[in-house]
């Protein structure tokens, strides 16, 4: 509204009038000016995420897809040499259908995920048997574990719910069993879980190289990406686990890490009772 105040009552001549008039186009047209400016940079900031998200996915399919299918092609190489004896090749081409079957699976989820990430779709909550999934994900990584000699354990209580996103819960144990069986030869990869009022505990330990606790300090540090070769010299982008952290503190959560050198490592996963 544009105002134009006196002392006391007048009238107006034509000449006021019309630069009245034409203040208040003015005026109008820089309102419309800002208006659309204000839009302009709601959509340059929306494009931007828009395009972060894309990168983080193309970076998680990446991140996700490499161990099976090196995997995968660890076998066909072993299978080619032919270093496997008839039952344990008959046995690891069983897991390698699995293997990929649990990848095309994969790749649905993370695509679902990204579309509810551009479109900024609310996250769809619903109960989840958390010894069920865990259960799904073992079963996604069984091969790359086989291949390292690795147990597989699933000691997370039957009677565990929680009210979450689906496909994130399973992005972030799938990506913690892969990292332990990436940092673990001939050992053990135990999923247990635990209650601290007011939050329920998801541990994923291993009994792998472990780490310093300098490298605990950065790796838990907000927007830090760090990647270290595996026992096998596998390669990583290190975003799988900043995005964990993302997660987890997208809905009031945390995680935590306890290791030490040759020791093995614990990560603890602390999420709330909604």
């Amino acid at each position: 509204m544009l105002c134009v105040n006196d002392t006391k009552p007048n009238k107006l001549n034509q000449e006021q009038i019309f630069a009245l008039r034409v203040l208040g186009n003015h005026v109008a047209k820089l309102l419309d000016l800002r208006i659309t400016r204000k839009q302009s940079d709601e959509k340059t900031r929306k494009i931007e995420s828009q395009n972060e998200v894309l990168k983080k996915m193309l970076s998680i399919i990446a991140h996700d897809i490499r161990g099976p299918i090196g995997s995968l092609k660890t076998f066909f190489e072993m299978s080619k040499a032919d270093l496997l004896e008839a039952e344990t090749k008959e046995k690891l081409v069983n897991m390698s259908i699995t293997q990929i079957d649990n990848t095309l699976g994969l790749l649905n989820n993370l695509v679902d995920w990204g579309n509810i990430q551009i479109s900024r779709e609310s996250s769809i909550l619903e109960k989840v048997c958390i010894k069920g999934l865990v259960f799904e994900e073992i079963n996604s990584i069984q091969l790359g574990a086989a291949i390292k000699n690795n147990q597989l354990v699933n000691l997370v209580s039957e009677s565990l719910e929680l009210n979450f996103d689906a496909n994130m819960l399973k992005f972030i144990i799938r990506n913690l069993l892969t990292n332990a069986n990436k940092y673990t030869k001939n050992g053990t990869i135990t999923v247990y879980s635990d209650t601290n009022d007011p939050f329920e505990k998801i541990i994923v330990h291993d009994t792998g190289v472990g780490m310093s606790a300098a490298n605990i300090e950065v790796l838990l540090q907000k927007d830090s990406i760090i990647s270290t070769a595996g026992t096998s010299n596998e390669k990583g982008s290190g975003l799988g686990f900043k995005l964990i952290k993302d997660f987890m503190e997208k809905i009031g959560g945390w995680i935590d890490i306890k290791s030490s050198v040759g020791k093995g490592t614990s990560v603890i996963l602390y999420f709330p009772r909604f």
